[in-house]
């Protein structure tokens, strides 16, 4: 049965415009044997275009890429106004669904990608078609661990999150940290809202993401992956290595990213002890962070708030420990073998971390961290877990 299902992935954001995990996903379940559509209605903000740009990006573009059909078009954002672009995307994505069905048919299942707005889009189009949809959440912000993270769900996001996640047949979340903060856009008890919703974890491709020949402790270089912007706690970091640094001969920190933050982050280095030691890598290729992931010897971020974290398993596929504040979802994976934990939002804790990963390094062995991300976040682990929710849906529609 599973050969014949046809799935339909709508994304919120897609290459080029980030959400690279969303799809690699979908090529991993045309890999698992889906027949997999992917809808990209891409948003650009009006400001940003040539006026003679406007009329090819809306074009109905087809293309095959990597096993799966991408079909793309173009809503051209209004600026100011976000919850009219709300309702224009939506509805420009349903538009682009009937087109989608009248040229391949109706698929079995559709597949929103992050309920800010895909998931409103999937509610829309199933509210006219009957097709199910699952939405698999990722966004850090329904963590709802801090302030910062709880003022991003808006009061008017409230009535389509309500509709989208009552709709849905299923709600995935990438780690359980997100569930307590979705079952409050469900009228449903507590139970049943459990009932339908489930985690399944993000995925690592780990005949990628594979260990180096070699690693020895010495020297201590620390690599830091992640968006420079103050949800990831990237502050805390340099501020910690400063305390670090003048302790460990050789010591080192490594930044990869780029963000709104960059030139304050990089005055705040500029002036801390061990400033010659850190580094500011800027955006790397895949291949840049796997050899960047070979020289480090620990992988550590401190967010403030978290939904998963990829950079945490892309690290332990390379059977490097890792270090994160409990800031949500990394919560959930890492544990004593794989790394350590210490507290969100605190120096002195990030600098505690990073000493006693120093300190007992040797206790961290590559090759069980390795098997253990093999075990829990390779393509075949995370598409298993799909496979037999995906069974169970359309089960139950037949």
């Amino acid at each position: 049965m599973k050969s014949k299902l046809r799935i339909l992935i709508i994304p919120s954001w897609y290459p080029p415009d980030g959400g690279q995990f969303f799809q690699d996903h979908a090529e991993a379940m045309a890999e698992a044997g889906y027949h997999v559509d992917v809808l990209v209605n891409r948003q650009i903000g009006m400001t940003k275009l040539r006026f003679s740009e406007r009329s090819t990006l809306r074009r109905f573009q087809i293309s095959t890429v990597n096993g799966t059909r991408v079909i793309r078009s173009c809503y051209i954002k209004w600026p100011k106004n976000e919850m009219m672009n709300v309702r224009k995307w939506s509805d420009a994505t349903q538009r682009l669904y009937r087109k989608y069905q009248h040229n391949f048919g109706k698929p079995d299942l559709i597949l929103a990608h992050s309920s800010i707005w895909a998931g409103y889009a999937a509610y829309k189009i199933s509210s006219e078609t009957g097709t199910p949809y699952i939405i698999t959440e990722h966004r850090s912000r329904f963590t709802a661990l801090t302030t910062e993270a709880k003022s991003l769900i808006r009061n008017n996001y409230r009535p389509f999150l309500e509709k989208a996640f009552e709709g849905a047949c299923k709600i995935v979340t990438v780690s359980d940290a997100l569930q307590a903060s979705i079952l409050q856009f469900t009228s449903r008890d507590q139970l049943n809202g459990e009932q339908k919703m489930m985690s399944i974890p993000n995925m690592v491709d780990t005949g990628f993401f594979i260990p180096p020949a070699r690693r020895e402790r010495d020297p201590f270089v620390i690599l830091s992956i992640g968006r420079l912007e103050h949800e990831k706690g990237m502050d805390l970091l340099i501020l910690a290595f400063s305390r670090l640094v003048n302790k460990i001969p050789g010591a080192s920190l490594r930044i990869v990213g780029q963000g709104p933050l960059e030139q304050q982050l990089r005055e705040m280095a500029s002036k801390v002890e061990g400033a010659e030691c850190i580094q500011f890598l800027g955006k790397l290729s895949p291949e840049q962070i796997l050899a960047e992931l070979h020289q480090a010897k620990i992988m550590a971020v401190a967010s403030r708030y978290e939904a998963f974290g990829v950079v945490f398993i892309e690290a332990m596929s390379t059977g490097l420990p890792v270090l994160s504040t409990r800031s949500g979802g990394p919560s959930t994976f890492i544990n004593e073998m794989t790394g350590k934990l210490v507290e969100s939002d605190s120096v002195s804790a990030v600098y505690d971390g990073l000493k006693h990963m120093y300190e007992f390094y040797m206790d961290y062995d590559p090759a069980k961290i390795r098997k253990s991300t093999e075990d829990h976040f390779s393509r075949i682990a995370v598409m298993q877990k799909y496979s037999l929710m995906i069974q169970e849906i359309c089960d139950d529609k037949s």
